[in-house]
C-alpha cells in the first residue's frame, strides 16, 4: 500500500509526465531530484547510491542546471560529495550549475501529514542555488522553509530522526522496568500523556524499523566522531536499547506459551505483521524479522503473515508472507501481533488465536486470551 495511489501516477502520466531506466534518457533538464538510499555499510554511511546518481546527472548537466539532495544524510555530503562528484564527472565548474539539499520529510501511511502540508526545509551552496531550490518547491505549491546552509539542513533532518529514537527507547526501557516491577507500563503512559505541557507520546514496541531510526542516528554518531571528535552518546545508548527489544519480545512470547500450557512440539507461532509500521508495505529494517529468527533459534516454528506485505506477491527478505485470515490463526499455538493494519478485523482476529501477545497495545479496549508487551 504505497503512499501514492496508481491513480495519481496515471494522472500525471497524462500531463506529460514519464518514466526513464537510464541517465542517456534523461537528454536535458532543469532541475534534478536526488532520492535514493542512504544504508549503513558495517556500521558506516554508505553513500554508493548517492554517487552513482551524481555521475548519472553529471552525463546529461547543462550548464545552470540545479540538482537537488532529499537523502537523508551527513552534514557536508551535499558541498564535499554532491557537487565535487558531479563536477568531477560533468567537467564542468562547480560555479556552472547548481547544488542543493532539502530533507525528505514523508511517514508512510500518515493520513494526518503529507508533503503537501509538511514544511520543506530548503538550502543552496548558494544564494543562487538557494533561490533556485526555494522557487522549485513553492511552484509546488509547498511551504518552504530556509536554512542558512546545508550543513545546517542536513543535520536538522538528523536530529529530527534521533529525537524520536531516543525518545522510543527511553518508553521501551521503561516498559521493561515496570514489567520487572510489576507495574503495567500501557497505563502509566496513558496517564502520563494527559499532561498538556512538558510531555510528548511515544510508545514501545517490538523494536524500531524503516529506513529512518535505525540508520540516520548513526549518520549522526558517525558524523560526531568524524569531524568533531566527540560522541552523542545518548544515540549510541538509544541504539543499543531499540535493538535488544526483538529479543525482549521473544522472551515474552516464549513465555507466554509456556504458561499457555503449549505442549505440542513444535511449537507454532504466527508473526503478524511484517511492514514495520501499520497500513504499509515498507519491510525495511522491520524488527520482525529479527524476532523471527530468535524465535526460530529456539526451535519454534514460525510464520509470517501481512494482508499488505503479501500482495507484493513475493519473498520478502527470503521469506514467504501468508496472507491473514481466521481460519490461518487457528492452527498456531500463538500469535504475535507485530503490526495490525486495519484491513485485519481485531474480533476475527482475536477470536481465531488461541493465544495473542500484542506488542503494541493495538487491542487495548478488547478482551482476549493473551497479554501486552
Amino acid at each position: 500500500m504505497g503512499d501514492i495511489p496508481n491513480e495519481r501516477l496515471e494522472s500525471a502520466r497524462g500531463r506529460g509526465f514519464t518514466a526513464v531506466t537510464n541517465a542517456q534518457s534523461l537528454r536535458s533538464w532543469d532541475v534534478a531530484i536526488i532520492a535514493v538510499p542512504t544504508p549503513l555499510l558495517n556500521g558506516e554511511p554508505d553513500m554508493s547510491f548517492v554517487t552513482l546518481a551524481c555521475v548519472a546527472l553529471a552525463q546529461t548537466l547543462s550548464p545552470g542546471g540545479c540538482i537537488i539532495l532529499e537523502s537523508t544524510t551527513y552534514p557536508g555530503t551535499t558541498r564535499g560529495l554532491v557537487a565535487r562528484v558531479v563536477s568531477e564527472e560533468s567537467g564542468l565548474s562547480e560555479s556552472d550549475f547548481l547544488v542543493g539539499f532539502s530533507p525528505e520529510r514523508i511517514d508512510p501511511g500518515n493520513t494526518k501529514y503529507s508533503l503537501e502540508n509538511t514544511p520543506k526545509v530548503v538550502s543552496g551552496l548558494s544564494s543562487e542555488a538557494l533561490s533556485r531550490v526555494d522557487s522549485f518547491y513553492q511552484s509546488l505549491g509547498l511551504q518552504t522553509v530556509r536554512a542558512l546552509t546545508c550543513e545546517a539542513a542536513e543535520l536538522a533532518k538528523l536530529v529530527e530522526n534521533s529525537f524520536r529514537q531516543v525518545n522510543i527507547a527511553l518508553v521501551n526501557e521503561v516498559l521493561v522496568a515496570a514489567r520487572a516491577m510489576g507495574i503495567d507500563p500501557w497505563e502509566a503512559f496513558r496517564l502520563a500523556a494527559t499532561k498538556p505541557f512538558g510531555f510528548m507520546g511515544f510508545l514501545p514496541g517490538p523494536g524500531v524499523g524503516g529506513h529512518c531510526l535505525p540508520i540516520d542516528p548513526i549518520y549522526l554518531s558517525w558524523a560526531a566522531r568524524q569531524f568533531g571528535d566527540s560522541q552523542i552518546r545518548l544515540i549510541e545508548a538509544a541504539d543499543a536499547a531499540n535493538r535488544e527489544m526483538p529479543k525482549y519480545t521473544t522472551a515474552r512470547a516464549i513465555a507466554l506459551l509456556e504458561q499457555g500450557g503449549a505442549s505440542e512440539r513444535p511449537r507454532k507461532v504466527m508473526l503478524l505483521g511484517v511492514a514495520y509500521k501499520r497500513n504499509t508495505d515498507d519491510y525495511r529494517e522491520s524488527p520482525t524479522f529479527q524476532v523471527l529468527k530468535e524465535l526460530e533459534s529456539e526451535g519454534i516454528q514460525v510464520t509470517l503473515c501481512d494482508p499488505i506485505v503479501a500482495e507484493l506477491n513475493r519473498p520478502v527478505e527470503g521469506y514467504s508472507v501468508a496472507r491473514w485470515s481466521p481460519d490461518l490463526c487457528k492452527s498456531f499455538h500463538l500469535v504475535v501481533v507485530m503490526v495490525l493494519h486495519d484491513v485485519v478485523p481485531i474480533e476475527e482476529l482475536i477470536l481465531s488465536s488461541a493465544l495473542i501477545l500484542d506488542t503494541r497495545n493495538f487491542l487495548d479496549g478488547f478482551e482476549f486470551d493473551g497479554e501486552t508487551l
